[in-house]
């Protein structure tokens, strides 16, 4: 971070975003009871690196980033320990529906991470990001009742 801020100050990366009270920010993006910490960003490099600064998203980014790293992981060794076994039972029978919500909780920590780091930067980017966001929550439920009602 101190090298991210040091070339940000040198010029070759775009200056780290400021952060502002709740009246900085036009009403549709103001969340009620949070009154500081609102990023002001115009450009996904901003956007990123605002995400390694103290703002109100900085707890979602990171937890949800973490969550996206710990299912990935998993989602990973369930891949390798199905190739590994020979037989055709482990992998139609009950690792299909377990594969498919990993992929669930890959996608929704995922689409979570992404939003909360890039929606600041405009209007469109907000409610497409939000959008994918959604689905994600959308798809995760369905991967978690395939997995529930499969056996």
């Amino acid at each position: 971070l101190v090298a991210a801020l040091t070339i940000s100050a040198m010029g070759w990366l775009p200056r780290l975003p400021n952060h502002g009270p709740q009246t900085s920010v036009d009403q549709y993006y103001r969340t009620p009871y949070i009154v500081k910490g609102y990023r002001h960003v115009s450009c996904a490099s901003e956007s990123f690196l605002s995400s390694f600064t103290l703002s109100n998203e900085v707890l979602n980014i990171w937890s949800h980033f973490l969550g996206a790293l710990v299912f990935l992981v998993s989602t990973c060794s369930l891949l390798l320990e199905a190739w590994a076994w020979e037989s055709s039972i482990f992998v139609t029978e009950s690792y299909l529906p377990l594969l498919i919500q990993q992929l669930g909780c890959v996608v929704v920590v995922t689409g979570s991470t992404l939003a909360h780091v890039f929606h600041s930067q405009s209007d469109w980017h907000h409610q497409a990001l939000f959008v994918v966001d959604y689905f994600s929550i959308s798809y995760y439920c369905v991967s978690a009742a395939i997995a529930h009602y499969s056996n």
